[in-house]
């Protein structure tokens, strides 16, 4: 056998496509275009989907665990989005992409550089699923769902505003006796409400867009402050690596941070991101009629997550 093995690199197998029901964390996107999706199901147009779980939705409840920002440059090559240079932002700045070029701190640094200048700002969130009334909705195993949504291109605003409002709620510290107002306000603050998505619209030059909107911080359901710091932070802390090993793009190749500038260029290794990490569901904007206004529920604060097995 060992006469054969350098055979080995001119190998193929194809890797079968993993059952969307199986992801530990499930994109939730709103639907562009009518059509039949990977398990069936016909997704309506301007309604939220949460892939491998729910569909058709009209509003969405978590509990934010994560958020991150991105750096994504893409181009079209025969009518197909192509990914030229990913940045997951970690470590110290300066950051760097997977092209190996240096970030810009801001979009105007990236304005300033050629290759970068096309370069856009992504947010992350992600976090866990909730019933309106701020229960978990669990798995047929127990186990909680995580969902994340991407904030990008028009949907980036609405995004950003509403995790900047978080920041600025008025919230007593959860540890006062060692305070850090960067934890408290930029991390803790989002996961102390019931964050509850829907379906909005904004004009662009290109027709009305569907955006994220988000029930105001100020309006939104509280959490009680036991259950944040024992269960809600930890939770946050033990996914955190399963989040970055989804959310990072460049995990996705053979690359590494000591490549050269042409890497991307030439494209001989890196794999595109998956569907579940992109969902460009939303290529149209054929919404149907509008949907008629629900009545608010009153969610029930008495959270339980003791019995859950996370």
């Amino acid at each position: 056998m060992s006469d054969y093995s350098q055979l080995a690199g001119t190998s193929f197998m194809s890797t079968p496509p993993k059952d969307p029901k199986d992801e530990l964390f499930h994109s939730c996107y709103i639907s562009g275009v009518k059509r039949t999706n990977e398990v069936g199901i016909v997704e309506r147009p301007g309604y939220l989907q949460i892939r491998g779980n729910q569909y058709n939705l009209e509003e969405v409840y978590m509990i934010i665990t994560h958020v991150k920002q991105v750096l994504v440059k893409m181009s079209k090559i025969n009518g197909k989005d192509h990914l030229e240079c990913f940045s997951y932002q970690e470590g110290q700045i300066p950051f760097k992409g997977t092209s190996g070029n240096v970030c810009g701190k801001n979009s105007n640094e990236r304005a300033c550089n050629a290759f970068c200048s096309t370069c856009k700002a992504q947010i992350i969130v992600s976090g866990i699923l909730c019933s309106s009334s701020g229960s978990p909705i669990l798995k047929e195993d127990g186990k909680p769902n995580f969902i994340f949504i991407r904030g990008k291109g028009m949907k980036y605003s609405n995004v950003s505003d509403y995790l900047n409002r978080c920041s600025q709620l008025n919230f007593p510290y959860l540890f006062p006796e060692n305070p850090n107002d960067m934890l408290e306000k930029g991390v803790f603050n989002r996961s102390r409400i019931l964050t509850k998505i829907t379906v909005g619209s904004v004009e662009s030059r290109y027709g009305d867009k569907d955006v994220f909107e988000f029930l105001e911080p100020e309006k939104s359901v509280k959490l009680p402050d036991e259950l944040v710091k024992k269960q809600i932070l930890k939770i946050a802390t033990d996914m955190l690596e399963k989040f970055n090993d989804k959310m990072d793009w460049s995990k996705n190749s053979n690359n590494n941070n000591n490549q050269n500038t042409n890497y991307m260029q030439n494209n001989t290794q890196t794999q595109p991101p998956q569907d579940e990490q992109m969902f460009n569901f939303n290529s149209s904007n054929n919404k149907e009629p509008q949907k008629q206004n629900q009545p608010e529920i009153t969610p029930n604060v008495n959270f339980n997550f003791d019995d859950i097995a996370f």
